[in-house]
């Protein structure tokens, strides 16, 4: 996908977001909760926590199962 065209989905993704925020439901808040999110979600945030839980998932939690397995099984060379 081009810049221009990923960029374009990224704006419309965020517009949509900030358009349809009231529509927010308790189990989306549950959800963000249990991604120990403590912060309360609004138009303005929530491409940021977003993001932050994103990274949280998909690079923090791995890297510490990584580093567990390495100091349980180190690396013969």
């Amino acid at each position: 996908m081009s810049d221009a065209k990923q960029g374009a989905m990224e704006q419309y993704v965020n517009d949509s977001l900030k358009a349809d925020f009231e529509s927010v439901d308790s189990e989306e808040l549950e959800i963000m909760d249990l991604r120990n999110c403590r912060r309360v979600p609004t138009a303005d945030n929530i491409k940021l926590l977003l993001e932050k839980l994103a990274h949280q998932k998909l690079i923090q939690e791995p890297t510490f199962v990584i580093e567990q397995w390495n100091t349980a099984f180190p690396a013969e060379v």
